[in-house]
């Protein structure tokens, strides 16, 4: 089955080649293009809805992040992936917020990300593999992040390394104490999110503690969830802080660097 693909940048240059792009895959039509978010949502207004919207993010007007909502409010199956030459956490995490399944820089090699989003646009979130930063510097602080949400932390992931620390990630807390326990790895700060499916983050954090290493290792809770039952269960084992989402980058990195110390 082909998938049905409308491309949208302001620019008909990136246009041009993301479009060449895209046509060296087979069972892909380009069935439209937009120089705006205008003109896309006329487009899908007149009948040309697409199973992917490749968008800049960077749009005139009206933004991919604003373009995002509006599409995905009245068309929810539509798959999403932001094009663009900014590699900015808080961009990226404003777009993915809003509902979108990638965000993937120009200037990047995206052909095998293309092939996996054009084989299943709905089987993960897709970022350019140049995002990802881990390689380890001398004096590097590590950080664990756990959530299961896979947008969380790869956002949250992406603002500790453009901080310059090492990061390692885990989708629950079950993944997350096995990484603790990894004698490889050594772990300078704890990221959890409260509510997870398997344990939550208090007691996954608790359980790290027992580990003899870790016994007094700073965490901190990044959650959406505002239970004072739940803070008092963080602040008895002795938290360094609570931080409510949705939260400022700065404020976060200002917590982060104050509970290291």
């Amino acid at each position: 089955m082909a998938r049905n693909i409308i491309i949208v940048d302001n620019q008909a240059f990136f246009r041009d080649i993301t479009r060449k792009l895209i046509s060296t895959f087979p069972n892909t039509k380009i069935i439209g293009e937009a120089g705006s978010a205008d003109e896309l949502l006329e487009l899908m207004s007149n009948g040309i809805i697409p199973d992917i919207v490749f968008t800049e993010v960077d749009l005139p007007n009206i933004n991919g992040i604003e373009l995002t909502k509006r599409v995905l409010e009245k068309y929810k199956s539509v798959v999403i992936i932001g094009l663009s030459l900014k590699n900015r956490p808080e961009i990226v995490n404003e777009f993915m917020t809003a509902g979108a399944k990638g965000y993937l820089l120009k200037l990047s090699n995206n052909k095998p990300i293309l092939k996996e989003i054009f084989e299943n646009p709905l089987s993960r979130f897709f970022y350019s593999t140049n995002m990802k930063k881990t390689v380890k510097k001398v004096g590097q602080q590590t950080i664990l992040i756990v959530d299961d949400f896979e947008t969380n932390t790869y956002v949250i992931g992406l603002t500790l390394q453009n901080a310059k620390f090492k990061v390692l990630k885990a989708a629950n807390g079950t993944e997350g104490l096995r990484l603790a326990k990894n004698p490889e790895n050594n772990i300078d700060l704890i990221v959890a999110d409260y509510n997870m499916p398997d344990i939550n983050g208090v007691e996954m954090i608790r359980q790290i503690r027992h580990i003899p290493k870790y016994n007094k290792i700073p965490a901190l809770i990044l959650s959406s969830d505002n239970s004072e039952e739940k803070k008092k269960n963080a602040e008895k084992i002795g938290i360094s802080a609570w931080i409510q989402k949705p939260y400022k980058i700065e404020h976060f990195l200002k917590v982060v660097q104050m509970a290291l110390k």
